[in-house]
């Protein structure tokens, strides 16, 4: 399995781009987006990421941190030598959007990186994840005492069976 990663500095470029994806025969269940969304807000509609000192630490919840950093880590693997799951992490942590897309081989992704380029998406990446997680299987993952590793129904290109 092949995967690519890009970039956008809004979520609505980013959703531009997954449709225009979908448009391309990308399978919806292989992409996704992963951003700080309005949940990660306060109910007032500010974003505590903009605030300074004590009231960003007692804003910050600790639990959606670890949702998108552990993300990353699940696509990555947790052991991966060059650590792409933080540069990746960063990205969200500053605001930018991520647009994943899994393929079945490295044409496809090639393929995936044309169209993104051709968006203006920055940080355009395609990795090679031969023993980890679809993106489907990451996100089926409901509960985080469940065990990753266990198998999983879907996977690049195939139908879900949900």
């Amino acid at each position: 399995m092949h995967t690519a990663l890009c970039t956008f500095d809004d979520r609505e470029t980013a959703e531009k781009a997954r449709d225009r994806l979908l448009q391309a025969g990308f399978a919806r269940h292989d992409i996704h987006l992963q951003h700080r969304g309005p949940t990660d807000s306060d109910s007032m509609g500010e974003d505590p990421r903009a605030w300074d000192g004590t009231d960003r630490e007692i804003a910050a919840d600790r639990s959606v941190v670890d949702k998108v950093a552990g993300f990353f880590v699940r696509l990555f693997g947790a052991d991966d030598p060059q650590h792409r799951h933080e540069a990746w992490s960063r990205a969200v942590d500053s605001g930018r959007t991520v647009l994943v897309v899994d393929t079945a081989d490295e044409q496809q992704a090639q393929r995936a990186r044309g169209l993104l380029h051709d968006l203006q998406a920055a940080d355009v990446g395609v990795y090679h994840r031969p023993r980890q997680l679809t993106v489907y299987d990451i996100l089926s993952v409901g509960d985080e005492d469940e065990d990753p590793a266990a198998p999983r129904q879907g996977g690049v290109g195939d139908k879900p069976s949900r």
